[in-house]
């Protein structure tokens, strides 16, 4: 008699076991148990004690055996995320702060997002391109990189023309020639007439 827990199935002398099986004594039966997909054979109990597959079994009396499946546990893999520069990333819509672990196949969706300022330049390592929100395949242990840069500030010239004598001062420094200053700068001026002029 053989009693068979999880997902499995054995063979005596080549056939599948579906009830108890009467030999002559002195009678040498071959046993094979075979594990479904996603399971695995953990061993023969009861008048049977053995992990191998493929056994033999001598009848010199009733028999009880019970072979034993489990299943298989899923691989894990473990996503790591580096962030250069000032911004996050989301990892299915949590905010990455540690390594992520999942099981073998799952697809994680990644999004990078820049803080003010700043700007998404692309992944590097196990993930490429710049494109956000993408999907990655945990496939195997990952390690991505999100690339972060500040965006250059807007500059802008200020060009001051003197008509008549007198000089303009900028910051408290005698205008020259044009001046580049990022936006937002406020700029101090001053005009300062020549002896016996005046500013209109």
């Amino acid at each position: 008699t053989v009693t068979i827990i999880g997902n499995g199935s054995v063979t005596v002398d080549g056939d599948t076991y579906t009830a108890p099986i009467t030999v002559e004594e002195g009678t040498t039966l071959n046993l094979e148990a075979l594990a479904d997909d996603g399971w695995q054979f953990d061993g023969w109990t009861g008048d049977l004690t053995d992990d191998d597959t493929s056994t033999t079994l001598l009848m010199d009396g009733d028999k009880a055996v019970t072979a034993t499946f489990s299943e298989i546990p899923p691989e894990m893999y473990t996503l790591t995320v580096t962030i250069i520069g000032n911004g996050s990333v989301t990892v299915d819509g949590d905010t990455y702060t540690a390594p992520v672990t999942v099981e073998e196949g799952t697809t994680l969706n990644l999004e990078a997002l820049a803080d003010g300022g700043w700007q998404f330049d692309g992944w590097t390592g196990d993930l490429t391109g710049d494109d956000t929100p993408t999907t990655l395949l945990m496939d195997g242990d990952k390690a991505v990189t999100a690339t972060f840069t500040e965006i250059p500030p807007q500059m802008y010239i200020l060009t001051v023309t003197i008509i008549g004598n007198g000089s303009v001062t900028v910051d408290g420094d005698t205008y020259t020639a044009p001046i580049t200053v990022e936006e937002g700068t406020t700029l101090n001026l001053e005009a300062l007439a020549d002896d016996g002029w005046q500013f209109d």
